[in-house]
């Protein structure tokens, strides 16, 4: 599940423009996940297939925190939270939030969950952990 948590995030990540090539070539930085809960409410069952979505919510100086959800039509549900960083591809030092091009003006910044922006992946579980687009 965490790869498919990571895979999500990396394509988001290239919608947003600050993916890890672009962090890198423009910045000198890339990412690092620092933190993630995870809560399963009822697992995935083998075999079964899953819809992932993430989003961002909030961005501190040198924070920025991502959310996940995992649903089957089983009625599997899976919720989790992340907490990620940028470091200095140089010295491996953490770098502020603003010292990239993050785009903190897009609506996943606003408090009302309703208009948060997610990205939405159908997988199979467990067969392999690839994801393809909906």
């Amino acid at each position: 599940m965490l790869n498919c948590f990571q895979d999500i995030t990396t394509f988001h990540s290239f919608e947003l423009g600050v993916d890890r090539e672009s962090l890198v070539k423009n910045c000198s930085a890339f990412w690092v996940l620092s933190k993630i809960k995870v809560v399963f409410n009822k697992l995935p069952m083998w075999n079964e297939d899953a819809t992932i979505k993430t989003w961002p919510t909030t961005v501190s100086p040198i924070r920025f925190f991502r959310e996940f959800s995992i649903t089957t039509p089983s009625g599997a549900k899976v919720d989790a939270n992340s907490e990620w960083c940028v470091l200095d591809a140089n010295t491996f030092a953490i770098r502020r939030s603003s010292s990239i091009n993050y785009p903190f003006d897009m609506e996943h910044i606003a408090p009302n969950p309703e208009s948060v922006k997610k990205i939405k992946h159908q997988v199979r579980f467990f067969k392999n952990f690839s994801l393809q687009n909906m």
